[in-house]
Order: structure tokens, then C-alpha cells, then sequence
């Protein structure tokens, strides 16, 4: 993400910020979010995190001029990985974010908002996707950063056998991924993307328990939220809390799950059951 690290005014205000998010043609094709030529305002750390949290904290109002399709954009413009909004909350180890995980925390808490004051009373499921897959991305980023830390350095040998993968992943329809589409279809197109399914994932098994101390508690700070958007009195706020729970990985991941079961075992559609549990297992998409 081109965040600024120096201490200067903002490029921009919020206001203009807010624009620049979620002020654009509903694409029909490629997504604007993903245009390599895409400039983006020049902020500073500390910036960006105060203005997303502004953000969630006052999103139907700072929202209230774009349609259900733009605001959808621009949440998956601030979570994918050109502007890298979830990287930045859960990276515990960046150089020039270290002075600044009060104001992580903050911002991570401040979405809570945006489900208790908008997804709950305004969303559109079938329009808006990226509120479902919201915490699965900051899961996705916090483990994916924890291990890479660990990792080895990459071996000059295998770089071209890395990009031939990246390559391939680029091909992938997110739409196909994340829809009602059954596994099987999700397979297939994965496999004509070039991609084998069954394949296991090269990345070193990390638990909770080997997670420094920083990491713990920033993983602990995703899990509250995540339990806090599990107790608004609505489904799709429910089902997104239940998403992130899946991917968090936490120790009370599967009690959490068993509990939800429990308290709501007569209103939880039969047809979405198995999901439900699957969910304390992580074993869904």
C-alpha cells in the first residue's frame, strides 16, 4: 500500500478520502480496485488508520450518497491486496507500524460498527459480498504474515516455479469462489485455471500456541470483534462473524461454534446446518 511514513499533513481529507474509496462507475468487467495504473493518495500510517476508522465508525452516514454495488467495490478495494487494508491492522511485526498498535486496535474495533449500524439494517446480501468475506481476508493476512516470518528465504532455483503459480491464481474468478457455486464446480475451475485442488498448501503448520506474545494478543483483539458481530441480532452479521471465526484459527474457535449451535439450534436453517458446524473445524471457503 503507498502509505507515507513520513510526518506531514494529510494528502487529502477525509472527506476527499472517502471519495476517492468509494466514488466510482459500477464495473461490469475488470475492477477498477484491481488497475495496476490506479494512483492512490499518499497518507502516512497513522493516517490511513485514524480515516478507517472514522470510516467504520460512521459508515452509513460517510457512505449514505453511494449505491449498495459501489460501496461493495470500495470495501474490497480497501481489503485486497493493492491497497492492503487488512495487512496493515494485522501486520504485528512492520517496522514503521510498531509506534502505532494502539491505533491498530482501535481501527480493528472500529468495525464492529459497520455490521451493528449498517450491515444490519441496510445490507443486500446478494449485492454485497465483501462484508461476508471481510474477516476472512484479515484472518488470511494475519496467519499468511506469521508464517511468512518464519518462513525460509526463497531459493533463487524456485522463484520461476512461484511466479509460473502466481500466474495461475491471477486466472481465478473470485466470483466463482465465493458464491453457492457446489465444491466440485469450484474444483473444476480451479483445475482449468491451471491450479490442482487436492494439492496440499507449502506452508509451515503454525498454532496458536507458538505465536509470540504480540501476536497473540492481536489475534485475541480479532477474535473479540468477531464475537461481538456474532451477537447482533442479525443473520447475515451472524453468518459473517461465523466466516471469520472459521479462518481465525483461535483456540475457542470451536466452542465459540458449538455454543452458537446450541443457542440458536431451532432457527439455524436446516440446509445451512452442516456449514455452521464445518465452521468449527475451518474448513469452509
Amino acid at each position: 500500500m503507498p502509505i507515507n511514513t513520513r510526518h506531514e499533513r494529510p494528502a487529502i481529507s477525509f472527506e476527499a478520502w472517502v471519495k476517492f474509496v468509494f466514488d466510482h462507475p459500477v464495473d461490469q468487467g475488470d475492477s477498477w480496485y484491481w488497475a495496476e495504473e490506479l494512483e492512490v493518495p499518499d497518507l502516512e500510517l497513522s493516517q490511513v488508520l485514524e480515516y478507517f476508522a472514522r470510516l467504520c465508525r460512521t459508515f452509513k452516514s460517510a457512505t449514505q450518497a453511494y449505491s449498495a454495488a459501489q460501496i461493495d467495490q470500495g470495501v474490497w478495494f480497501l481489503l485486497g491486496d493493492f491497497y492492503s487494508m487488512s495487512e496493515c491492522l494485522t501486520n504485528a511485526t512492520h517496522k514503521a507500524s510498531r509506534h502505532l498498535e494502539k491505533e491498530k486496535r482501535s481501527a480493528l474495533r472500529s468495525i464492529y460498527y459497520v455490521y451493528a449500524e449498517y450491515v444490519a439494517v441496510t445490507l443486500e446480501p446478494e449485492e454485497q459480498t465483501s462484508f461476508y468475506m471481510w474477516w476472512d481476508e484479515i484472518c488470511h493476512q494475519f496467519w499468511s504474515h506469521c508464517r511468512s516470518v518464519r518462513r525460509s528465504p526463497i531459493a533463487d532455483e524456485d522463484m520461476p516455479l512461484l511466479i509460473e503459480e502466481a500466474s495461475a491464481w491471477v486466472k481465478v474468478d473470485s466470483n466463482i469462489l465465493y458464491s453457492d457455486a457446489s465444491q466440485e464446480e469450484i474444483d473444476n475451475h480451479l483445475r482449468d485455471c491451471g491450479i490442482d485442488p487436492d494439492e496440499p498448501e507449502d506452508e509451515p503448520e503454525l498454532k496458536y500456541t507458538e505465536l509470540t506474545l504480540v501476536e497473540k494478543e492481536l489475534l485475541d483483539g480479532i477474535f473479540d470483534v468477531l464475537l461481538q458481530i456474532l451477537d447482533i441480532d442479525n443473520h447475515y452479521c451472524q453468518i459473517s462473524a461465523l466466516h471469520g471465526i472459521a479462518h481465525s484459527d483461535h483456540p475457542k474457535r470451536r466452542a465459540t461454534v458449538e455454543a452458537y449451535i446450541e443457542k440458536y439450534a431451532d432457527v439455524i436453517p436446516h440446509d445451512e446446518l452442516p456449514w455452521v458446524k464445518a465452521c468449527a473445524d475451518g474448513k469452509v471457503i
